[in-house]
């Protein structure tokens, strides 16, 4: 599997970034996962999104799927191989019907015959082309999931966003490749009001579910990356990067 990062901030993008977005390639498939604030513009570096095969958003705020319009006005008006069948996006009911909804703010069949809306679930394991994906529920403030991906005997764990939760770790066990969001500088809410972590929590996340390696995503430059690093590998004990625009991640 080859993972390559497309957008890290959170809210919104980090100077020249973009918000949540990630290119996962497996057994010559290509799958975008999550498609924020400047998402196109990273994936345009490296392929078109013609030449995908897929879609999964976790949730709808707007960090992780706005750049979903980009995509659709690329693939019917912009210069480019042209689709054959629609690309199938892969949410939550709930987010579908926002993304619909979205979507006739512009035209009733804003996105007819270019992307093609699939339910799932936390309880979905879906086969797709290289892939078998399976679905947690997060701690969050909206609905959304995290999500495991095996492909090539190799597995690669997406939190989303998510507080600390038992239904997180459980997704999470064994990976071998943790790509965990680290939205906040320290914890200040009580346990009710998690919606995201530290990147403290992200390294304790990864020590207690046994990861091969940990990737911190989701983060405000602010807070220093180094300082993000250095907290989360003090709780993991074991390797740990920031990830960045353009990164790629071999497994």
């Amino acid at each position: 599997m080859r993972l390559t990062v497309l957008g890290v901030g959170a809210v919104r993008p980090n100077p020249r970034g973009a918000t949540s977005g990630y290119l996962l390639e497996s057994g010559g498939h290509a799958y975008l996962v999550d498609c924020g604030f400047g998402v196109l513009a990273q994936l345009l570096a490296v392929m078109s999104p013609a030449k995908l095969d897929g879609i999964f958003i976790s949730h709808t705020h707007p960090d992780h799927c706005s750049d979903l319009v980009a995509v659709r006005m690329a693939l019917v008006h912009a210069p480019g191989p042209r689709l054959s069948d629609p690309i199938p996006v892969y949410a939550l009911e709930e987010s579908i019907a926002d993304l619909e909804r979205l979507g006739r703010v512009y035209a009733e069949d804003f996105w007819v015959d270019v992307l093609s809306f699939v339910p799932v679930s936390a309880d979905t394991v879906l086969r797709a082309q290289g892939l078998e994906v399976e679905f947690a529920p997060t701690l969050h403030f909206r609905s959304c999931l995290a999500m495991r991906f095996t492909g090539d005997g190799r597995s690669i764990a997406y939190t989303a966003d998510s507080g600390p939760s038992d239904a997180l770790a459980q997704l999470v066990q064994g990976s071998d490749l943790l790509l965990s969001e680290a939205t906040l500088d320290e914890r200040r809410e009580e346990e009710e009001q998690w919606g995201h972590m530290t990147a403290s929590e992200a390294g304790e996340l990864a020590a207690g579910c046994g990861v091969g390696r940990l990737v911190l995503t989701h983060y405000f430059a602010e807070y220093g990356l180094e300082r993000l690093r250095r907290a989360a590998a003090d709780a993991f004990g074991g390797p740990v990067v920031i990830a960045r625009e353009g990164d790629v991640y071999e497994l």
